[in-house]
């Protein structure tokens, strides 16, 4: 069993949330939910960030939208070093509970662009160089534990 983009608290406020506490309240519930679970093992996903706000109206102040689909809630603060963290976190939990024939990461998402959840290289600048930090940490996570 696994989700997908467990990182936010839709529909709850604060609207605005901030990254690294999401992924230690996620982290810290998985346990809880491998127990609720039963024998089944739970491996939790692995995800960039989360901000579907640019799916919604040009022009609409936050305060007149806190709390509705696809405008809230905003995760702040996602990078390169988070992801290598919760992948981290991710592979500790899954080493000790879930049987070696059935690990694997999910992570939230190669292509979620409008949700603010991609791997997709970002351009940074108008002569397309790329930022390739966030595919950088999938790849040296396949080795190792690592940092960047």
């Amino acid at each position: 069993m696994t989700g997908y983009a467990f990182l936010p608290d839709f529909g709850k406020p604060p609207y605005v949330q901030d990254h690294s506490q999401l992924m230690e309240k996620r982290a810290a519930e998985w346990a809880d939910i491998q127990a609720a679970i039963g024998s089944s093992p739970y491996v939790p996903p692995v995800v960039t960030g989360w901000d579907a706000s640019p799916r919604g109206a040009n022009g609409v102040k936050l305060d007149d939208v806190e709390g509705m689909y696809p405008f809230t809630p905003v995760v702040e603060g996602s990078s390169p070093e988070l992801l290598s963290e919760m992948i981290d976190r991710q592979r500790t939990f899954v080493m000790q509970n879930v049987p070696e024939g059935e690990r694997y990461t999910p992570i939230t998402a190669w292509n979620e662009v409008t949700e603010g959840a991609s791997l997709l290289p970002r351009v940074v600048d108008s002569q397309g160089g790329m930022d390739m930090s966030y595919l950088d940490v999938i790849r040296c996570s396949k080795k190792e534990v690592c940092r960047v």
